[in-house]
């Protein structure tokens, strides 16, 4: 799931890297360079982006999804607990 949701980000620095790249094609010198290398940075930063969602979860890391999950587990364990002590003071 969390490489479903790394796929918009990456796809988002991919798309702006290469448009800093094609812009710093058509002008000269410093500028160029100066536009190459945030370019190249950004399709770094895209495809880190996409190994991360592919492989976090293999390294324990959670989606997006993962603490929310994680959270109603709880919040059920809290509602069973509350009506079982509701229970007992109907009881007595």
């Amino acid at each position: 799931m969390s490489f479903l949701f790394s796929l918009l980000p990456a796809t988002f620095f991919v798309v702006i890297g290469y448009f800093v790249i094609y812009s710093s094609a058509k002008s000269e010198g410093g500028v160029k360079r100066f536009g190459q290398v945030p370019g190249a940075w950004l399709l770094f930063l895209g495809g880190v982006t996409v190994l991360a969602g592919a492989l976090g979860p293999m390294f324990g890391l959670q989606g997006p999804m993962g603490g929310m999950s994680e959270h109603m587990s709880r919040m059920e364990t809290m509602e069973e607990e509350q009506l079982a002590i509701l229970r007992e003071l109907q009881g007595d």
